[in-house]
């Protein structure tokens, strides 16, 4: 049903950027993730000079398109994409995000923990899962104190966060201590 409006809201207007997002991950949920890729395959293509609301939509379609590249462990497309997405929108912690998802699947745990750090700190340092995953990279990358602080600043937000006391706090102490 969904596909049918979108579908015929593209008829008149084929390339508004909305409908398009819109129509992709409703391919996605549909289990259609082929049909969803070439959408997002074109919005890709496209150059963010629309106006505000759909350049944030664009950014979406980028992000989902980044994130469907990094599923399938295609880091290098998933990398281009997070780079145009960073230019348009230096200030988006999600890109920053899943550029540090990528590197620390590549065990690259320092620019991990520099990734997570910007979108960390683009989060006001208020989200708890962003502050674990750069914890966890501190922790790899043996920046042991700053895994510490960021466990402590954790803490006062989530006093309850699981794991994070003995996966990372604990372990970073005792790495110090060692």
């Amino acid at each position: 049903m969904a596909s049918t409006i979108l579908a015929q809201i593209l008829k008149s207007n084929k390339e508004w950027v909305p409908a398009m997002l819109s129509l992709a991950i409703n391919k996605f949920l549909s289990k259609k993730q082929t049909e969803g890729k070439t959408i997002l395959k074109l919005l890709w293509a496209k150059q963010a000079d629309t106006c505000g609301w759909e350049r944030d939509e664009l950014e979406r379609a980028w992000l989902l398109h980044a994130d469907a590249f990094i599923s399938i462990q295609k880091y290098d497309q998933s990398e281009e994409i997070l780079r145009k997405c960073l230019k348009q929108n230096k200030c988006c912690a999600k890109a920053e995000e899943l550029m540090g998802l990528i590197k620390e699947k590549e065990q690259s745990y320092i620019d991990a923990s520099n990734s997570y750090e910007k979108a960390f700190k683009l989060t006001n340092q208020r989200n708890p899962i962003m502050g674990y995953r750069l914890a966890f990279n501190y922790l790899k990358a043996k920046r042991f104190v700053d895994a510490i602080n960021i466990c402590k600043l954790i803490l006062q937000i989530n006093p309850a966060f699981p794991k994070l006391q003995s996966e990372i706090l604990n372990k970073a102490i005792q790495a110090l201590k060692s």
